[in-house]
């Protein structure tokens, strides 16, 4: 009878980058330069939409009033602004509920529009009791669960 082979420990990996703390990596094309521990949000409203179209009339009057528009989902690390008409089980509100800190409702963009400038966000985030009940959940909470 051989007796097997001895056991080997696992061994783990230190990234080449893990060692040198104070290092910093230069920022990707399309991406915030703020280092990743920043909660900062950038001063221009950066907005990504889930199964919502928005005219393109007044997608260039939010272009022309500063607004960054995004479309992918590797983008939504900078979207501060996720717009949906209701709560959706789509991968841009799933990544939003983690990343976006305003999920809000088309009224927000209309009354923008309107307004010619951004407002604040409080009275226009998204609510759909409809769909919380149907998956078991609150956004609300859901939402301040994250920020902590």
């Amino acid at each position: 009878v051989v007796p097997p082979p001895p056991r080997r420990k696992p061994q783990t990996r230190t990234p080449p980058f893990a060692a040198e703390s104070s290092r910093t990596l230069p920022p990707r094309p399309g991406k915030l330069s703020t280092p990743a521990t920043a909660k900062a949000v950038p001063q221009t409203p950066h907005i990504m939409f889930t199964g919502f179209k928005l005219k393109p009339p007044d997608r260039q009057r939010l272009e022309d009033m500063g607004a960054v528009m995004l479309e992918r989902l590797e983008d939504i690390s900078v979207c501060t602004h996720l717009v949906s008409q209701r709560l959706l089980r789509t991968e841009k509100m799933l990544c939003g509920l983690c990343k976006v800190p305003n999920i809000v409702t088309p009224e927000w963009l209309e009354d923008s529009i309107r307004q010619k400038h951004f407002l604040e966000t409080q009275q226009y985030q998204l609510i759909d009791r409809k769909a919380e009940a149907s998956h078991g959940f609150t956004l609300a909470e859901a939402r301040a669960r994250v920020e902590k």
